[in-house]
């Protein structure tokens, strides 16, 4: 809703099945429930999440990335893929660790 505050929420988890992390996310602004899959990358110290759906609920190519640049800072960057395979909607959002 226009104006309203932003609020979102995530979970993740290790599915040892998969062998991978399986997370969600919901927050004000989208449709429903996004569900995905990532990845760790412990040289590099990131997450990576492919797909996903948008916030109408449909499915594009996005990629999201969390990098723990050190003990107190991660840094969290989103895109979706356009058509002709560029990277656009580029979002970094640097979090401060308590």
């Amino acid at each position: 809703m226009a104006g309203a505050p932003f609020h979102g929420h995530g979970t993740s988890a290790w599915d040892p099945a998969k062998k991978k992390y399986v997370g969600t996310w919901t927050d004000s602004m989208s449709a429903g429930i996004s569900v995905g899959e990532s990845t760790y990358d412990l040289p590099r110290r990131r997450h990576r999440l492919d797909g996903g759906p948008d916030m109408t609920g449909k499915r594009v190519k996005s990629k999201a990335v969390g990098q723990y640049k050190d003990a107190n800072t991660r840094v969290f960057t989103m895109y979706t893929i356009g058509p002709d395979g560029r990277k656009s909607d580029h979002e970094d959002q640097l979090h401060p660790q308590p």
